[in-house]
């Protein structure tokens, strides 16, 4: 689980009273203090009452506070530390060259590392596993992440596994209508409220396709209706280079599906890919002696 986000999400999408609120906000904001303290000191601190403070780490799937401010700072600590970065406006007029060089890198490794959290190997064995016995991986994704669906595909189809993605939201349409036993769907969406990918994963439902729902809250509304919701990392501001993180998240995420069933097939994924060297004119280019 990925509490720090899990806390955001909570105050973003206004689930908290005004005095969960309070609590929240000096978790997120004191974690070298939450070591020290118990429930009621922290309640007091907060001018609330330690039932409530178990009442959130409860919402988050905890039995109560010990369990809570166990995994919370275990998270915490795992944090990479990011002095460089501002969390705010990271990327500024004033930045210098290697200074962008420098603050790219460490955006895009803190994606990796805050997806990685959010993995839960059991949920993931799952998953591979229903991808493994596919006929078909159907990809539904739009704009930006269309492409990101079009570059999964592709490497889906280098481990072995048939994948379709379509263009068109008309297209996927029809792809979810002329889904059948053996297809498993793959939905990418950033906010996970997006309503046409919502009206496309309850024609799968009605099918019966087994649904991987790609999005940060496992409380929106498509991953509430998914078989499976896998959490990708995201900030919403644009400024906050949230796109990058995003795409970084998910790019992530596909090429650890990628490399999973690329080892659970691997003895047909390299003869099918020597096959493929052998008739491709790139391949061939490199293989002949080059004449200067």
């Amino acid at each position: 689980m990925k509490i720090i986000n899990e806390l955001n999400e909570l105050k973003r999408m206004n689930k908290l009273t005004s005095t969960e609120q309070g609590i929240v906000n000096y978790i997120l904001t004191n974690p070298e203090e939450l070591e020290k303290i118990s429930s009621r000191q922290l309640a007091e601190l907060t001018y609330t009452s330690p039932a409530t403070v178990v009442r959130i780490c409860q919402k988050l799937g905890f039995s109560g506070y010990s369990e809570f401010k166990i995994k919370y700072l275990q998270e915490v600590n795992q944090t990479p530390r990011m002095d460089q970065i501002n969390r705010t406006n990271p990327i500024t007029s004033e930045d210098s060259l290697h200074r962008i060089v420098n603050k790219v890198a460490a955006l895009e490794i803190t994606a990796i590392e805050q997806t990685k959290k959010g993995i839960d190997l059991d949920q993931l064995n799952r998953v591979s596993e229903l991808l493994n016995q596919a006929t078909c991986i159907d990809f539904y994704a739009f704009d930006n992440n269309l492409h990101l669906a079009k570059n999964a595909c592709s490497h889906f189809l280098y481990a072995g596994k048939q994948a379709v993605i379509h263009d068109s939201s008309n297209a996927q349409f029809m792809q979810a209508f002329a889904s059948v036993e053996g297809h498993v769907a793959i939905i990418i969406s950033r906010t996970g409220e997006n309503p046409m990918l919502y009206r496309i994963a309850n024609v799968l439902r009605e099918r019966k396709i087994p649904l991987l729902v790609l999005t940060e809250s496992r409380h929106s509304s498509l991953a509430k209706i998914s078989t499976e919701h896998l959490y990708l990392y995201n900030v919403h501001r644009f400024t906050d280079m949230g796109t990058i993180l995003f795409q970084t998240s998910v790019q992530y995420l596909f090429d650890l599906l990628f490399a999973i069933l690329f080892s659970r097939n691997f003895e047909n994924s390299v003869k099918q890919n020597e096959m493929y060297e052998e008739i491709n004119e790139y391949h061939q280019f490199y293989k002949e002696p080059q004449k200067l």
